[in-house]
């Protein structure tokens, strides 16, 4: 059960371009104490940050796994950088985020 999310948002990266500083990418995975992923930490619609943040708070056995991967330096324009941070965290979890993941991962 492993559901990605809508493209990362190209917008936030043209910041690292301007500072010429390397971006970070952090994977994050959700799983219940046995391992088995969960979607019990998804932001759903137009649900508050307070509301989401303590449903996630009273999940019961929910772990948060982060995986903080390798840098990216700030190279090309904000789509090309979005794309390689996009396929970055596909490569570490096996989810996909939205329609240009194929090609995050080609380039």
């Amino acid at each position: 059960m492993r559901h990605g999310r809508g493209p990362f948002r190209r917008a936030a990266f043209q910041a690292a371009l301007q500072a010429a500083a390397p971006v970070r990418p952090v994977a994050i995975c959700f799983r219940y104490r046995d391992g088995t992923p969960t979607k019990a930490a998804a932001f759903v619609g137009a649900q508050s940050l307070l509301d989401s943040l303590l449903r996630v708070l009273r999940t019961p056995g929910l772990t948060c796994e982060l995986t903080i991967l390798p840098d990216i330096a700030p190279i090309g324009d904000r789509r090309a950088l979005a794309r390689r941070a996009e396929g970055a965290v596909t490569l570490a979890t096996g989810v996909e985020h939205g329609s240009r993941s194929s090609r995050a991962l080609a380039t």
